[in-house]
Order: structure tokens, then C-alpha cells, then sequence
């Protein structure tokens, strides 16, 4: 995560919140919804399935698999 943190504060990544960027990485875009105990451990506000959260989830998923993390050219 710190390394996450200073790409991000560096500018070199988009602002993604980590925890898409782990599951993604781990587990694969649903991971969050099938993994509620990790999540709610992790980040109790992710574990929401109120409309809104879940699509602003699947919105950041679908960034980094299309347009990747990198800001670089």
C-alpha cells in the first residue's frame, strides 16, 4: 500500500483507491462481493451494496482493465 500511495502522490498513477486495485489484482473485479468478511476488514465502506458504491466500484474496474493504471505515456 505504501508503495501504491506514493505513485499516486507522485502522480504517476491514476487516483484509484487501493483496495480496487487489490482485489483486482488478487482476485478479479468480483472479489469484493464475494469476499464480504475480507472486505469489511479491509475497508467497511466497500463492503456496501447500495447501488451507487457498486457501480462506482464497477466503474473503477472497468478503468483500470481498458485504460490501465499508468499516467504515463
Amino acid at each position: 500500500m505504501p508503495v501504491f500511495e506514493q505513485l499516486r502522490d507522485q502522480g504517476r498513477i491514476k487516483n484509484m483507491p487501493y483496495d480496487v486495485f487489490y482485489f483486482l489484482l488478487t482476485s478479479g473485479g468480483s472479489a469484493p462481493f464475494g469476499q464480504i468478511g475480507l472486505v469489511s476488514l479491509m475497508n467497511p465502506e466497500m463492503a456496501s451494496t447500495d447501488e451507487a458504491h457498486v457501480r462506482l466500484y464497477a466503474e473503477n474496474v472497468a478503468e483500470i482493465l481498458i485504460n490501465g493504471l499508468s499516467l504515463s505515456s
